[in-house]
């Protein structure tokens, strides 16, 4: 037996090692999966983990983001800090728009 990848031709013994590479990596993947629980995200935080590192820098140093995160957190406080983050984002950043000038009371 003999496979055809691209322009080389692989033996029937490379393609087997490989194969079974595969698989180990397929199992060991599996049990790293099973023995560590890792944390759901929320949409809000995957949301904000999706912001380009600049950008995530340039909302964070702005004063309007935290003149928006603290009127917003001041007003309901069951959000966390990713859900403003995000929120900013969504509204504000990618608008090009800034909080200070907006009525508040949408918050």
């Amino acid at each position: 037996m003999k496979l055809l990848f691209q322009n080389n031709i692989v033996d029937a013994d490379n393609a087997k090692d490989t194969l079974n590479l595969a698989k180990q990596s397929y199992s060991g993947a599996q049990d790293f999966i099973v023995k560590f629980k890792h944390k759901k995200y929320s949409t809000f935080e995957d949301k904000l983990f999706s912001i380009p590192t600049d950008k995530i820098g340039k909302i964070f140093s702005s004063m309007d983001f935290w003149e928006y995160f603290a009127t917003a957190s001041s007003k309901n406080k069951k959000l966390g800090f990713h859900e403003y983050g995000a929120k900013y984002y969504e509204e504000y950043f990618c608008k090009q728009k800034k909080f200070k000038s907006q009525n508040d009371s949408d918050v």
